[in-house]
């Protein structure tokens, strides 16, 4: 009769116990799940915060310039892979080469009819993914802007 109530006390021990352990290991999916989350959370910042610093960047440049030429040279000084409008950046956002590209800013700065200079600056990933756009704009002048030939409106294509 003694035999009989250890067990019983002993399978409701190991019942409690398997209940134990299926909770926490419920709450350590769940946990697992929230820091993945928060991993891809952080990843995406990382890339946003990219963008949005590169970009801004680029449209000070942009702004502080009077003609698409001057503002081009500026940015082939400090950027010396750019090439075809574009600037590439390896994983770590360091300027790359092409071939090593992940990510890649596409730049193009031209003259309106109106004296305005307007950049087209786009922050793009491996698939083409458009992370940020700016669209800066900057008044230079109706007359310095009719006096300029068609080829200075095309600052992207010298």
């Amino acid at each position: 009769m003694k035999q009989r109530k250890r067990s019983k006390v002993t399978d409701l021990f190991l019942l409690e116990l398997i209940l134990a352990i299926l909770f926490f290991a419920i709450a350590s999916a769940v946990c697992v799940r929230i820091f993945v989350k928060a991993h891809s959370l952080s990843e995406e910042a990382q890339i946003s915060t990219w963008a949005v610093t590169e970009c801004a960047g680029f449209a000070e440049i942009i702004c502080a310039s009077d003609d698409p030429g001057e503002a081009l040279s500026v940015i082939r000084d400090e950027y010396p892979e750019y090439a075809d409008g574009s600037i590439y950046y390896d994983k770590d956002f360091r300027s790359c080469k092409k071939s090593d590209a992940v990510y890649y800013i596409k730049l193009e700065v031209s003259r309106n009819s109106n004296g305005m200079l307007v950049g087209d600056i786009v922050a793009c990933g491996e698939n083409s993914d458009s992370y940020y756009e700016l669209h800066p704009q900057h008044y230079i002048g109706k007359a310095e802007a009719d006096s300029n030939t068609a080829a200075d409106r095309q600052g992207g294509e010298e």
